[in-house]
């Protein structure tokens, strides 16, 4: 059975760890044009408050697995909150904006996963809606700077330490990363361990994907800041349309 207070603590931490940044600027530009939004992994509902703190008066709806992360973004009542994912949930062309920050595209580990994961957005869409994600351009190798060296910092005036072992990628042509991460603090019992895989997944994957999907890439990025995609970009930002 999860230990509620550790679990509302991680929650809180990810908030502490993940500031407001130029990804989730161009993310809300978007929303700020958009009448219906879907966050799929909307987690502690960052953006999806982060657009109401902006004057956002549309409808807005927020869907998660962890049910600690929504504990937290279900402060904010005038967002529709949902636990689940797109294999638990669906919509039938009610957005015409859907989103997905984070990276949490990433943790779509199978081509399976990443198929229902479309069919649902797709679904949830309006015709001539769309949907707007990120993931990490695997060029660059983010995962050999992901340092295993502990770091420490304050949360609710209690010292955390938090470090990581990062497993490289075996077959360099589906690209997939295992992460232990470990937090310790005496206010808790015990360390706590998760471990978590995330997919890096190629230009020609992204595409083919969603083409498999029905979707059409309207329009794609390397930089959040809205530069196209070259040879040393760190990221693969897309929005798709369904027709």
């Amino acid at each position: 059975m999860p230990d509620a207070a550790l679990e509302r603590d991680i929650a809180a931490i990810y908030d502490v760890l993940n500031t407001w940044g130029l990804d989730d600027d161009f993310v809300l530009d978007r929303i700020k044009k958009a009448q219906a939004v879907l966050d799929v992994g909307c987690g502690t509902g960052r953006v999806l408050h982060g657009a109401l703190d902006a004057g956002f008066t549309g409808r807005l709806v927020g869907i998660d697995p962890d049910p600690w992360a929504l504990e937290r973004a279900r402060v904010r009542s005038e967002v529709e909150w949902v636990h689940g994912d797109m294999s638990t949930h669906t919509w039938d062309r009610e957005f015409d904006l859907a989103v997905m920050t984070g990276n949490a595209f990433q943790q779509l580990v199978s081509d399976e996963d990443v198929t229902t994961l479309l069919d649902g957005v797709f679904r949830a869409l309006r015709p001539g809606g769309s949907f707007l994600f990120g993931t990490r351009d695997p060029r660059a190798k983010a995962w050999e700077s992901w340092s295993d060296e502990p770091a420490t910092f304050t949360f609710e005036g209690d010292k955390v330490t938090m470090s990581q072992r990062v497993e490289p990628p075996l077959d360099k042509s589906n690209i997939v990363i295992s992460i232990d991460e470990t937090m310790e603090s005496a206010r808790w019992a015990a360390p706590d361990t998760r471990t978590c895989q995330l997919r890096f997944f190629t230009l020609d994957q992204v595409n083919s994907l969603l083409a498999k999907a029905g979707f059409v890439v309207a329009e794609q990025y390397g930089y959040w800041d809205g530069r196209p995609i070259d040879a040393h970009s760190r990221d693969i930002i897309t929005l798709a349309k369904r027709p």
